[in-house]
């Protein structure tokens, strides 16, 4: 349907943005200890900008994640279980994740709500508001939401694991 490929679709240029992001922290690491020690002068952005692109990267990848089957899975269980029993734990555990997955939406969005009510910005020298680092923090777990519900919804009938 044209609502999963635009999920589908935003949860992968997302994921590639998350890579990018990588790549940032990389050379912001690296420009640091440059300035550090070997010039004898460090600055004071690239920690806090580096901690806010890595936040930037978990949020905006889980939902590829997800998508691509990457996270963590415990198959063991699903293997040794009778194919009934692993339908049932499989049904539990999807059920389970998707009421986390829900209350973690909820909270991320309190966060964000907040910050940007309270226009409240950094401890940092850089004083930047709030709001424009944890906008992810939602997007990045709606996204998963949506994701894992699409995914629930499609479920192959012989899928053990899920």
């Amino acid at each position: 349907s044209f609502f999963r490929a635009l999920i589908v679709s935003f949860a992968s240029a997302l994921g590639f943005l998350s890579g990018i992001g990588i790549l940032a922290i990389g050379i912001l690491t690296t420009y640091s200890v440059f300035m550090r020690y070997l010039f004898n002068k460090p600055d004071i952005w690239t920690y806090p900008v580096s901690s806010y692109l890595f936040c930037f990267v978990i949020f905006s990848s889980i939902a590829d994640a997800q998508r691509n089957g990457a996270h963590v899975r415990v198959d063991y269980i699903f293997a040794v279980l009778p194919t009934l029993a692993a339908r049932v734990v499989n049904l539990i555990s999807r059920t389970l994740s998707v009421l986390f997955i829900s209350v973690l939406l909820y909270q991320t969005w309190v966060v964000f709500a907040q910050s940007y009510r309270r226009n409240r910005v950094d401890e940092t020298a850089l004083s930047i508001p709030l709001s424009i680092v944890q906008w992810i923090l939602p997007l990045g777990t709606g996204l998963l939401l949506l994701i894992y519900v699409l995914q629930w919804f499609s479920l192959d009938k012989n899928d053990r694991a899920g």
